[in-house]
Protein backbone atom coordinates (compact mmCIF):
# COMPACT_ATOMS: atom_id res chain seq x y z
CA UNK A 1 0.00 0.00 0.00
CA UNK A 2 2.87 2.36 0.77
CA UNK A 3 4.33 1.89 -2.71
CA UNK A 4 0.93 2.52 -4.33
CA UNK A 5 0.47 5.74 -2.39
CA UNK A 6 3.97 6.85 -3.35
CA UNK A 7 3.28 6.11 -7.02
CA UNK A 8 -0.02 8.00 -6.89
CA UNK A 9 1.68 10.99 -5.26
CA UNK A 10 4.43 10.93 -7.90
CA UNK A 11 1.84 10.77 -10.69
CA UNK A 12 -0.10 13.70 -9.24
CA UNK A 13 3.09 15.75 -8.93
CA UNK A 14 4.09 15.02 -12.51
CA UNK A 15 0.66 15.97 -13.87
CA UNK A 16 0.59 19.13 -11.77
CA UNK A 17 3.91 20.14 -13.28
CA UNK A 18 2.70 19.38 -16.80
CA UNK A 19 -0.54 21.32 -16.34
CA UNK A 20 1.35 24.35 -14.99
CA UNK A 21 3.76 24.61 -17.94
CA UNK A 22 3.35 28.19 -19.19
CA UNK A 23 2.20 28.94 -22.74
CA UNK A 24 3.78 31.38 -25.20
CA UNK A 25 1.28 34.15 -24.53
CA UNK A 26 1.71 37.22 -22.35
CA UNK A 27 -0.34 37.27 -19.14
CA UNK A 28 -1.09 40.56 -17.39
CA UNK A 29 -2.61 40.10 -13.94
CA UNK A 30 -3.98 43.02 -11.96
CA UNK A 31 -3.78 41.52 -8.49
CA UNK A 32 -6.55 41.96 -5.96
CA UNK A 33 -4.45 43.38 -3.12
CA UNK A 34 -7.04 45.70 -1.60
CA UNK A 35 -6.43 49.45 -1.76
CA UNK A 36 -3.17 49.39 -3.68
CA UNK A 37 -1.40 48.29 -6.84
CA UNK A 38 0.36 45.08 -7.85
CA UNK A 39 0.58 43.94 -11.47
CA UNK A 40 2.20 40.70 -12.56
CA UNK A 41 3.29 40.47 -16.20
CA UNK A 42 4.53 37.09 -17.33
CA UNK A 43 5.43 35.07 -20.39
CA UNK A 44 6.52 31.49 -19.96
CA UNK A 45 8.79 31.54 -16.89
CA UNK A 46 9.73 35.22 -17.20
CA UNK A 47 8.00 37.55 -14.76
CA UNK A 48 7.88 41.31 -14.27
CA UNK A 49 6.19 42.50 -11.08
CA UNK A 50 5.13 46.12 -10.91
CA UNK A 51 4.47 47.17 -7.30
CA UNK A 52 3.54 44.89 -4.44
CA UNK A 53 0.41 46.30 -2.85
CA UNK A 54 0.00 47.19 0.84
CA UNK A 55 0.35 43.76 2.47
CA UNK A 56 1.29 40.11 2.06
CA UNK A 57 -1.88 39.59 0.02
CA UNK A 58 0.27 39.93 -3.11
CA UNK A 59 1.64 36.46 -2.35
CA UNK A 60 -1.81 34.94 -2.94
CA UNK A 61 -1.82 36.45 -6.42
CA UNK A 62 1.70 35.28 -7.25
CA UNK A 63 0.96 31.76 -6.01
CA UNK A 64 -2.17 31.60 -8.14
CA UNK A 65 -0.58 32.89 -11.35
CA UNK A 66 3.00 31.56 -11.29
CA UNK A 67 4.05 27.93 -11.69
CA UNK A 68 4.34 26.34 -8.26
CA UNK A 69 7.95 25.38 -8.90
CA UNK A 70 9.03 28.90 -9.97
CA UNK A 71 10.54 30.90 -7.13
CA UNK A 72 12.27 33.51 -9.26
CA UNK A 73 11.00 36.89 -10.46
CA UNK A 74 13.18 38.38 -13.16
CA UNK A 75 12.41 42.04 -12.45
CA UNK A 76 10.47 44.16 -9.96
CA UNK A 77 9.53 47.78 -10.61
CA UNK A 78 8.48 50.02 -7.71
CA UNK A 79 6.55 52.93 -9.21
CA UNK A 80 6.78 54.99 -6.02
CA UNK A 81 7.28 54.44 -2.31
CA UNK A 82 3.75 54.95 -0.98
CA UNK A 83 2.85 52.05 1.28
CA UNK A 84 -0.06 50.85 -0.86
CA UNK A 85 2.46 50.12 -3.63
CA UNK A 86 5.57 49.16 -1.67
CA UNK A 87 4.76 47.31 1.57
CA UNK A 88 4.00 43.97 -0.05
CA UNK A 89 7.40 43.80 -1.71
CA UNK A 90 9.12 42.82 1.53
CA UNK A 91 7.01 39.66 1.60
CA UNK A 92 7.81 39.01 -2.05
CA UNK A 93 11.52 39.27 -1.24
CA UNK A 94 11.14 36.67 1.53
CA UNK A 95 9.57 34.07 -0.76
CA UNK A 96 11.03 34.82 -4.21
CA UNK A 97 14.47 35.45 -5.61
CA UNK A 98 14.35 38.81 -7.40
CA UNK A 99 17.02 39.20 -10.06
CA UNK A 100 16.51 42.91 -10.78
CA UNK A 101 14.93 45.68 -8.70
CA UNK A 102 14.08 49.00 -10.37
CA UNK A 103 12.80 51.81 -8.10
CA UNK A 104 14.05 54.74 -10.17
CA UNK A 105 13.28 54.26 -13.86
CA UNK A 106 12.95 57.45 -15.87
CA UNK A 107 11.28 58.64 -19.05
CA UNK A 108 12.78 57.06 -22.15
CA UNK A 109 14.20 53.97 -20.47
CA UNK A 110 13.16 50.52 -21.67
CA UNK A 111 13.16 47.45 -19.45
CA UNK A 112 13.10 44.10 -21.25
CA UNK A 113 12.25 40.84 -19.54
CA UNK A 114 12.48 38.11 -22.13
CA UNK A 115 9.92 39.09 -24.78
CA UNK A 116 8.18 41.53 -22.40
CA UNK A 117 8.92 45.18 -23.15
CA UNK A 118 8.23 47.89 -20.56
CA UNK A 119 8.76 51.42 -21.90
CA UNK A 120 8.90 54.20 -19.31
CA UNK A 121 6.83 57.25 -20.26
CA UNK A 122 7.05 59.20 -17.00
CA UNK A 123 8.52 60.80 -14.86
CA UNK A 124 10.63 63.43 -16.51
CA UNK A 125 13.81 64.21 -14.57
CA UNK A 126 12.85 67.87 -14.21
CA UNK A 127 9.85 67.19 -11.96
CA UNK A 128 11.63 64.93 -9.48
CA UNK A 129 11.55 66.24 -5.94
CA UNK A 130 9.08 68.98 -6.80
CA UNK A 131 7.68 70.50 -3.63
CA UNK A 132 3.99 70.19 -4.48
CA UNK A 133 0.97 68.52 -2.94
CA UNK A 134 0.77 64.98 -4.21
CA UNK A 135 4.27 65.15 -5.68
CA UNK A 136 5.00 61.55 -4.65
CA UNK A 137 2.05 60.43 -6.78
CA UNK A 138 3.00 62.51 -9.79
CA UNK A 139 6.56 61.18 -9.61
CA UNK A 140 5.21 57.65 -9.98
CA UNK A 141 6.58 55.57 -12.86
CA UNK A 142 4.21 55.27 -15.80
CA UNK A 143 5.02 52.57 -18.34
CA UNK A 144 3.67 50.89 -21.44
CA UNK A 145 3.80 47.11 -21.77
CA UNK A 146 4.08 45.93 -25.38
CA UNK A 147 3.89 42.43 -26.82
CA UNK A 148 3.38 42.33 -30.55
CA UNK A 149 0.35 44.51 -31.27
CA UNK A 150 -0.96 44.24 -27.71
CA UNK A 151 -0.34 47.20 -25.39
CA UNK A 152 -1.13 47.97 -21.76
CA UNK A 153 -0.67 51.37 -20.11
CA UNK A 154 0.22 51.18 -16.41
CA UNK A 155 -0.25 54.56 -14.79
CA UNK A 156 0.66 54.12 -11.11
CA UNK A 157 -0.85 57.10 -9.22
CA UNK A 158 0.33 59.79 -11.65
CA UNK A 159 -2.27 62.16 -13.09
CA UNK A 160 -2.90 61.68 -16.80
CA UNK A 161 -1.96 65.31 -17.50
CA UNK A 162 1.69 64.29 -17.00
CA UNK A 163 1.72 61.85 -19.94
CA UNK A 164 -0.75 63.30 -22.40
CA UNK A 165 0.54 61.33 -25.40
CA UNK A 166 1.32 57.75 -24.35
CA UNK A 167 0.93 56.46 -27.90
CA UNK A 168 -1.92 54.96 -29.89
CA UNK A 169 -3.69 51.60 -30.06
CA UNK A 170 -3.61 50.84 -26.34
CA UNK A 171 -6.01 48.03 -25.49
CA UNK A 172 -5.84 48.12 -21.68
CA UNK A 173 -5.32 51.07 -19.34
CA UNK A 174 -4.94 50.88 -15.59
CA UNK A 175 -6.93 53.83 -14.28
CA UNK A 176 -4.62 56.27 -12.44
CA UNK A 177 -4.71 56.45 -8.64
CA UNK A 178 -7.48 53.91 -8.02
CA UNK A 179 -10.06 55.96 -9.93
CA UNK A 180 -9.55 59.26 -8.12
CA UNK A 181 -10.38 62.66 -9.61
CA UNK A 182 -6.78 62.93 -10.85
CA UNK A 183 -7.49 60.30 -13.48
CA UNK A 184 -10.60 62.06 -14.73
CA UNK A 185 -9.92 63.75 -18.06
CA UNK A 186 -12.71 62.89 -20.51
CA UNK A 187 -10.74 64.25 -23.48
CA UNK A 188 -7.76 62.05 -22.60
CA UNK A 189 -9.93 58.96 -22.33
CA UNK A 190 -11.80 59.83 -25.52
CA UNK A 191 -8.51 60.17 -27.40
CA UNK A 192 -7.11 56.82 -26.24
CA UNK A 193 -10.41 54.92 -25.83
CA UNK A 194 -9.03 51.57 -24.67
CA UNK A 195 -11.11 48.41 -24.76
CA UNK A 196 -10.82 47.96 -20.99
CA UNK A 197 -10.12 50.31 -18.07
CA UNK A 198 -8.91 48.44 -14.99
CA UNK A 199 -9.34 50.00 -11.56
CA UNK A 200 -7.14 48.59 -8.80
CA UNK A 201 -9.05 49.45 -5.65
CA UNK A 202 -10.05 48.02 -2.28
CA UNK A 203 -13.32 48.00 -0.42
CA UNK A 204 -11.98 50.60 2.03
CA UNK A 205 -11.35 52.97 -0.84
CA UNK A 206 -11.60 56.62 0.27
CA UNK A 207 -14.33 57.31 -2.28
CA UNK A 208 -12.46 55.59 -5.13
CA UNK A 209 -13.43 55.28 -7.90
CA UNK A 210 -15.32 58.55 -8.22
CA UNK A 211 -18.80 58.48 -9.79
CA UNK A 212 -17.66 61.14 -12.26
CA UNK A 213 -14.87 58.89 -13.56
CA UNK A 214 -17.15 55.86 -13.85
CA UNK A 215 -19.79 57.84 -15.70
CA UNK A 216 -17.19 59.25 -18.08
CA UNK A 217 -15.90 55.78 -18.93
CA UNK A 218 -19.42 54.45 -19.41
CA UNK A 219 -20.31 57.36 -21.70
CA UNK A 220 -17.34 56.38 -23.87
CA UNK A 221 -18.45 52.72 -23.79
CA UNK A 222 -15.16 51.61 -22.24
CA UNK A 223 -15.48 48.36 -20.32
CA UNK A 224 -14.72 48.81 -16.61
CA UNK A 225 -13.14 46.10 -14.48
CA UNK A 226 -12.40 46.47 -10.77
CA UNK A 227 -10.32 44.33 -8.45
CA UNK A 228 -12.70 44.99 -5.53
CA UNK A 229 -15.53 43.41 -7.54
CA UNK A 230 -13.76 41.07 -9.98
CA UNK A 231 -10.81 39.86 -7.85
CA UNK A 232 -7.60 39.15 -9.76
CA UNK A 233 -8.04 40.34 -13.34
CA UNK A 234 -6.01 38.30 -15.84
CA UNK A 235 -5.70 39.40 -19.46
CA UNK A 236 -3.97 37.08 -21.93
CA UNK A 237 -2.67 37.93 -25.40
CA UNK A 238 -0.81 36.21 -28.22
CA UNK A 239 0.35 39.60 -29.50
CA UNK A 240 -2.57 39.91 -31.91
CA UNK A 241 -5.71 39.24 -29.89
CA UNK A 242 -6.48 39.29 -26.19
CA UNK A 243 -9.02 37.84 -23.82
CA UNK A 244 -9.98 38.20 -20.18
CA UNK A 245 -9.31 34.83 -18.61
Amino acid sequence: MGIIKWLLLAAVTVWAAILSIPDNKIHVVFCDVGQGDAILVSRRTDQLLIDGGPSRKVLDCLSAHMPFYDRRIEAVVLTHRNSDHSNGLKYVAERYNTLQFEPALRQGQILKVGEIKYQVLWPDEKILGANTIGAENDEGIVGRISFGNFDVLLTADAASANYENPGSDIEIIKVPHHGSKYGLDPKWWAKLKPDIAVISVGKNNYGHPTPELLNSLRDLEIKIMRTDKDGDIEIVSDGKHFEVK
